[in-house]
């Protein structure tokens, strides 16, 4: 979805593939894991090492992506956000959404084909642009 803004101009694009549990934005996929509190999720790309979804905020604030929940006990509305630059030609993310918990797998295999989808109707991996 592109949308503008009326008051500053500035445009904002999500689009869903995976039957909804697949999210990109310029900068980052995003992978819905449901209702959870993922503030303790690890990340794992293809078979690299577990990173702390906390670890990765830098990188996404910088990428300008938007992470906003409705409520302060899920803040990211049960999304687990990764940087398009730790993709790179990743085939599976898997993600255990807290200490101990069962690891869920994501196919991510032709996902810059939906970047190239993104990128033709304007949305620019710089983030929001104006």
């Amino acid at each position: 979805m592109l949308e503008r803004d009326g008051f500053s101009g500035e445009k904002r694009c999500t689009l869903t593939a995976r039957g909804g549990r697949l999210f990109y934005q310029p900068g980052a996929v995003g992978f819905g894991l449901g209702k959870s509190d993922l503030g303790d999720a690890m990340v794992r790309v293809d078979g690299g090492a577990a990173i702390s979804f906390r670890d990765l905020l830098p990188e996404l604030a910088a990428a300008r992506v938007r992470i906003s929940g409705r409520d302060m006990d899920r803040p990211t509305d049960g999304m687990v956000w990764v940087p398009i630059s730790r993709l790179g030609n990743a085939g599976t993310v898997a993600i255990a959404p807290r200490f101990g918990g069962k690891v869920r797998r994501f196919t991510v295999a032709g996902f810059e084909r939906l970047v190239a989808y993104a990128r033709a109707q304007g949305c620019e991996p710089e983030g929001a642009q104006p």
